[in-house]
């Protein structure tokens, strides 16, 4: 989903006129959006079909045989495909794509389906998500389905992009940038020199690869590894930019969709977009991190200081702004180890308040709580020195790191895929001295945080990123499924604005909305309601032609987290233990400090 140095391996309110009110007003709201979203489903509506452009791409290619071996301890089976690197040229140059399987463990009888999953990212690794199977699907989930996940071209296990030569080409690049995401005219300047200096490599050392990376081109590996795995229709569960993949199969291949849920929605007509804004800020998640920091303030401000410490320093909103100069005035200095520090100014606490409200929307205030005392003229040097100490434990609990000066031991491709992704999929500006302004101009929309997002496509600008993929798929999005599709929209998501979730279950003719009114990124998993409702739709449809109506949730049901901020000790506990570990977007990974 780059300004950012890793750190690490890897929203409704303009649409309905909803602005930063109480969870009443907004659950009203979303029981409103999910009862009018999907108007012709459960009617006898023929779907559309695959064209013949693109049946002629996927369907002349030799369904691929996964030569599957056990890996992982045992747990799982691997295998790796090749598959045509341009579909159009289906016997020219190769990619191979690396997919693993964790079996259903049913009772043996008939030949369990598959569910295929995506993480997001872009740039996650589906296999790593498998690996994980009891912090990533339900009991439910792990025994009807042999649950396939694979990386996708570039990433992972998969061929990989590479962008440079060596592991110290790549530490020099890095270096040209050392921060989470630009702020002042002086550090504007070096990344935009950093953006093109990337663009440049990938361009060049990385184009062959980089060149066809878009979402189309993983959609058609997808409908690869679907016959590969030998289903006749696709199962699909994807998370975040899984969603972009996932309305992608299904707008490519309508008819060949039995069950498909997308969680953590992004609205695949706004990342295609327009080149006049930044893709992060056309769909909306500079916004949507905004929201989710003010209803969470609001809240700290009315469990008390007892629930939410940060209250001890006076109103949470203005005790945030207050942080956010003094850091601004005076970066501090954090301990991250024995013999290394973390430089922590306003860019780190930014990014590293929108990672704790990716994961546990709490740490968000106790983080705020001890840069409170770490920056406070009155605090005492023992004090100062305690909350700093605890600022560089939350800043490791959270993916932060240090940056490398030196070659890494391995070449870390992270922001390279994503790139390929997104310099191939969207639309962007021409020149990367475009984006201070247009940086600017979403801060104004989402105070601090519309900066942050808007930087990360500044390597795509047109005029350095070079290596295009011409296949890509930008619309329509309006495709009517064989098969209804689940959208899932969670109220507070800080990354993946609620708007989209409301545009997409729109669009799409043969779809059904799901609300939830929980924290964090996505919604599986949050809460006995909205896991059960997309587990009883998967299993339910899985084995039939056309999953039935009483698959689906109601109309207009909208479920409630289990866990809320300040209501118990800790945000995420979800029964069964399955919320996804989902990969970070870039500027909730590394800084380089």
């Amino acid at each position: 989903m780059s300004p950012i140095a890793r750190l690490g391996t890897m929203a409704l309110a303009g649409v309905l006129g909803v602005g930063l009110v109480g969870v009443q007003s907004e659950q009203a709201a979303a029981r409103a959006w999910a009862a009018g979203a999907g108007a012709t489903l459960g009617r006898s509506v023929a779907s559309d079909v695959t064209s013949p452009e693109e049946a002629l791409r996927v369907d002349r290619v030799p369904t691929p045989v996964p030569a599957w071996a056990t890996c992982h301890g045992g747990r799982l089976d691997c295998a790796k495909v090749t598959l045509p690197l341009d579909y159009n040229s289906p016997n020219g140059a190769t990619v191979t794509i690396a997919l693993a399987r964790l079996r259903a463990t049913a009772p043996a009888g008939k030949r369990s389906p598959s569910l295929f999953v995506n993480p997001g990212g872009p740039g996650g690794s589906g296999i790593a998500l498998v690996a994980r199977p009891t912090t990533f699907a339900s009991a439910a989930l792990r025994a009807t389905f042999d649950i396939v996940g694979f990386d996708p071209r570039g990433v992972g296990a998969s061929q990989a992009v590479r962008c440079h030569a060596t592991n110290n080409d790549q530490a020099k690049t890095r270096a040209k940038s050392a921060f989470p995401f630009p702020v002042t005219k002086a550090q504007e300047q070096r990344h935009v020199a950093y953006s093109g200096l990337l663009a440049k490599n990938c361009s060049g050392a990385g184009r062959l690869l980089a060149g066809a990376m878009s979402t189309a081109q993983v959609a058609r590996d997808l409908e690869l590894l679907r016959r590969a795995v030998g289903d006749d229709k696709l199962n699909y569960l994807g998370f975040s930019y899984g969603s972009v993949l996932g309305q992608q199969y299904a707008n490519l291949f309508p008819d060949r969709v039995r069950t498909m849920v997308i969680d953590g929605v992004v609205d695949a007509r706004q990342w295609a977009g327009t080149n006049d804004r930044p893709m992060f800020d056309r769909i909306r998640s500079g916004e949507a991190t905004a929201r989710g920091l003010a209803e969470l303030l609001k809240r700290c401000a009315a469990a008390g200081k007892e629930r939410c410490p940060f209250a001890a320093a006076g109103a949470p909103a203005s005790s945030f702004e207050t942080i956010t100069k003094r850091l601004t005035a005076e970066p501090l200095k954090v301990p991250t180890g024995k013999a290394t520090s973390l430089t922590y100014r306003y860019n780190e606490h930014i990014a590293l308040t929108t990672a704790a409200l990716y994961d546990d929307p709490v740490l968000a205030t106790t983080l705020a709580a001890e840069v409170w005392t770490a920056t406070s003229p009155s605090a005492s040097a023992a004090a100062k020195k305690k909350a700093l100490a605890a600022i560089g434990k939350l800043a490791g609990s959270l993916g932060f790191g240090v940056a490398r000066t030196a070659a890494a031991a391995s070449y870390d491709n992270t922001e390279e895929a994503q790139l390929g992704v997104m310099c191939s999929d969207g639309r962007h500006a021409a020149k990367a001295t475009a984006w201070p302004a247009l940086a600017a101009a979403a801060d104004k929309g989402a105070r601090h945080f519309g900066r942050m997002w808007s930087w990360m496509d500044s390597p795509c600008a047109t005029s350095v990123w070079k290596a295009k993929d011409e296949d890509a798929y930008r619309g329509p999005f309006d495709r009517v499924t064989a098969g209804p599709v689940l959208v899932v929209g969670n109220t507070w998501d800080p990354v993946t604005h609620p708007a989209n979730a409301v545009a997409i279950a729109t669009l799409l003719p043969n779809s059904r909305m799901l609300g939830s009114d929980s924290w964090g990124h996505t919604a599986y998993g949050t809460s006995r309601c909205v896991t059960r409702a997309i587990d009883h739709y998967l299993v339910t449809g899985a084995t039939d032609t056309v999953p039935r109506p009483d698959a689906l949730p109601p109309p207009g049901l909208v479920c409630m987290g289990d866990r809320q901020p300040y209501a118990s000790p800790t945000l995420f506990d979800p029964p069964g233990g399955h919320r996804p570990a989902l990969p970070a977007p870039l500027p909730l990974m590394a800084v380089r400090g």
